[in-house]
Protein backbone atom coordinates (compact mmCIF):
# COMPACT_ATOMS: atom_id res chain seq x y z
CA UNK A 1 0.00 0.00 0.00
CA UNK A 2 2.95 2.33 0.49
CA UNK A 3 3.71 2.11 -3.24
CA UNK A 4 0.20 3.31 -3.99
CA UNK A 5 0.62 6.13 -1.48
CA UNK A 6 3.83 7.36 -3.07
CA UNK A 7 2.45 7.02 -6.59
CA UNK A 8 -0.59 9.01 -5.50
CA UNK A 9 1.59 11.72 -3.92
CA UNK A 10 3.88 11.83 -6.94
CA UNK A 11 0.97 12.24 -9.34
CA UNK A 12 -0.71 14.83 -7.14
CA UNK A 13 2.52 16.82 -6.83
CA UNK A 14 2.94 16.83 -10.62
CA UNK A 15 -0.58 18.17 -11.02
CA UNK A 16 0.02 20.87 -8.39
CA UNK A 17 3.33 21.88 -9.91
CA UNK A 18 1.71 22.07 -13.35
CA UNK A 19 -0.95 24.38 -11.94
CA UNK A 20 1.79 26.55 -10.40
CA UNK A 21 3.53 26.77 -13.78
CA UNK A 22 0.23 27.80 -15.38
CA UNK A 23 -0.20 30.49 -12.70
CA UNK A 24 3.34 31.76 -13.29
CA UNK A 25 2.86 31.71 -17.07
CA UNK A 26 -0.20 33.91 -16.66
CA UNK A 27 1.99 36.62 -15.12
CA UNK A 28 2.12 39.73 -17.28
CA UNK A 29 5.88 39.73 -17.95
CA UNK A 30 5.79 36.16 -19.28
CA UNK A 31 2.44 36.47 -21.05
CA UNK A 32 3.62 39.39 -23.18
CA UNK A 33 6.73 37.46 -24.37
CA UNK A 34 5.33 35.19 -27.07
CA UNK A 35 8.32 34.44 -29.27
CA UNK A 36 11.24 36.01 -27.46
CA UNK A 37 13.35 34.72 -24.60
CA UNK A 38 13.19 35.99 -21.05
CA UNK A 39 15.91 38.40 -20.04
CA UNK A 40 17.94 37.89 -16.85
CA UNK A 41 15.73 39.98 -14.56
CA UNK A 42 12.60 38.14 -15.70
CA UNK A 43 14.31 34.78 -15.23
CA UNK A 44 15.42 35.71 -11.71
CA UNK A 45 11.89 36.64 -10.74
CA UNK A 46 10.42 33.52 -12.37
CA UNK A 47 12.86 31.35 -10.39
CA UNK A 48 11.83 33.17 -7.20
CA UNK A 49 8.20 32.42 -8.02
CA UNK A 50 9.02 28.72 -8.46
CA UNK A 51 10.95 28.58 -5.17
CA UNK A 52 8.13 30.38 -3.35
CA UNK A 53 5.66 27.86 -4.78
CA UNK A 54 7.88 25.00 -3.63
CA UNK A 55 8.00 26.47 -0.12
CA UNK A 56 4.20 26.41 -0.02
CA UNK A 57 3.81 23.02 -1.72
CA UNK A 58 6.11 21.20 0.72
CA UNK A 59 3.62 21.46 3.62
CA UNK A 60 0.79 20.72 1.18
CA UNK A 61 2.42 17.41 0.26
CA UNK A 62 3.07 16.62 3.94
CA UNK A 63 -0.59 17.23 4.73
CA UNK A 64 -1.61 15.07 1.77
CA UNK A 65 0.56 12.22 3.09
CA UNK A 66 -1.15 12.49 6.49
CA UNK A 67 -4.49 12.68 4.69
CA UNK A 68 -3.71 9.44 2.83
CA UNK A 69 -2.75 7.66 6.05
CA UNK A 70 -5.87 8.84 7.90
CA UNK A 71 -8.13 7.91 5.00
CA UNK A 72 -6.52 4.50 4.64
CA UNK A 73 -6.71 3.66 8.34
CA UNK A 74 -9.99 5.19 9.47
CA UNK A 75 -12.09 5.48 6.30
CA UNK A 76 -11.17 2.46 4.14
CA UNK A 77 -14.67 2.07 2.66
CA UNK A 78 -14.70 5.62 1.25
CA UNK A 79 -10.96 6.22 0.96
CA UNK A 80 -10.96 7.61 -2.57
CA UNK A 81 -13.80 10.07 -1.92
CA UNK A 82 -12.17 11.25 1.31
CA UNK A 83 -8.81 11.67 -0.43
CA UNK A 84 -10.30 13.67 -3.27
CA UNK A 85 -12.42 15.90 -0.99
CA UNK A 86 -9.80 16.75 1.60
CA UNK A 87 -6.91 16.68 -0.89
CA UNK A 88 -8.69 19.19 -3.09
CA UNK A 89 -9.32 21.49 -0.12
CA UNK A 90 -5.68 21.27 0.96
CA UNK A 91 -4.41 21.83 -2.59
CA UNK A 92 -6.69 24.77 -3.32
CA UNK A 93 -5.78 26.42 -0.04
CA UNK A 94 -2.07 25.88 -0.81
CA UNK A 95 -2.42 27.42 -4.26
CA UNK A 96 -4.44 30.25 -2.74
CA UNK A 97 -1.68 30.91 -0.22
CA UNK A 98 0.88 30.95 -3.03
CA UNK A 99 -1.16 33.54 -4.92
CA UNK A 100 -1.63 35.49 -1.67
CA UNK A 101 2.14 35.52 -1.03
CA UNK A 102 2.70 36.57 -4.64
CA UNK A 103 0.23 39.46 -4.35
CA UNK A 104 1.58 40.51 -0.94
CA UNK A 105 5.13 40.49 -2.32
CA UNK A 106 4.04 42.66 -5.22
CA UNK A 107 2.32 45.06 -2.83
CA UNK A 108 5.29 45.24 -0.49
CA UNK A 109 7.66 45.87 -3.38
CA UNK A 110 6.00 49.24 -3.87
CA UNK A 111 7.56 50.29 -0.57
CA UNK A 112 10.99 49.96 -2.19
CA UNK A 113 10.12 51.04 -5.71
CA UNK A 114 7.36 53.61 -5.55
CA UNK A 115 5.54 54.41 -8.82
CA UNK A 116 7.51 52.02 -10.98
CA UNK A 117 5.82 49.81 -13.50
CA UNK A 118 6.97 46.20 -13.21
CA UNK A 119 6.70 45.53 -16.95
CA UNK A 120 8.89 48.51 -17.79
CA UNK A 121 11.50 47.50 -15.20
CA UNK A 122 11.57 43.87 -16.37
CA UNK A 123 11.70 44.96 -20.00
CA UNK A 124 14.65 47.25 -19.21
CA UNK A 125 16.40 44.28 -17.55
CA UNK A 126 16.67 46.10 -14.22
CA UNK A 127 18.54 43.47 -12.17
CA UNK A 128 18.36 45.33 -8.87
CA UNK A 129 14.58 45.57 -9.21
CA UNK A 130 14.28 41.87 -10.02
CA UNK A 131 16.62 40.79 -7.22
CA UNK A 132 14.90 42.94 -4.61
CA UNK A 133 11.44 41.86 -5.70
CA UNK A 134 12.49 38.19 -5.82
CA UNK A 135 14.17 38.46 -2.43
CA UNK A 136 11.10 40.09 -0.94
CA UNK A 137 8.88 37.30 -2.28
CA UNK A 138 11.22 34.61 -0.95
CA UNK A 139 11.54 36.26 2.46
CA UNK A 140 7.78 36.58 2.70
CA UNK A 141 7.33 32.92 1.74
CA UNK A 142 9.96 31.72 4.23
CA UNK A 143 8.53 33.93 6.96
CA UNK A 144 4.94 32.77 6.46
CA UNK A 145 5.56 29.11 5.56
CA UNK A 146 5.33 27.91 9.20
CA UNK A 147 1.75 29.19 9.22
CA UNK A 148 0.85 26.98 6.25
CA UNK A 149 1.25 23.62 7.95
CA UNK A 150 -1.35 24.16 10.72
CA UNK A 151 -3.81 25.52 8.17
CA UNK A 152 -3.43 22.40 6.03
CA UNK A 153 -3.68 20.12 9.07
CA UNK A 154 -7.09 21.67 9.84
CA UNK A 155 -8.29 20.50 6.44
CA UNK A 156 -7.32 16.86 6.88
CA UNK A 157 -10.15 14.43 7.71
CA UNK A 158 -11.19 14.16 11.31
CA UNK A 159 -10.48 11.00 13.24
CA UNK A 160 -13.57 9.61 14.94
CA UNK A 161 -11.87 7.19 17.30
CA UNK A 162 -12.57 7.66 21.00
CA UNK A 163 -9.70 8.99 23.09
CA UNK A 164 -7.41 9.47 20.06
CA UNK A 165 -4.71 12.11 20.42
Amino acid sequence: MTEIKYLFLFGWSLVLFSIVIIIIRSHAFIRRKKGTDLNLSEAIYAIALLVAAALVLIPVMQALAVDFDISQKFYPEKMLATLINSGSLISISGLGLFVLFFMAGRGLSTLFFFRRKALIEFDANNLSYALLRAGLLLCLSILLSPICSPIFQLLTPTITTLFYR
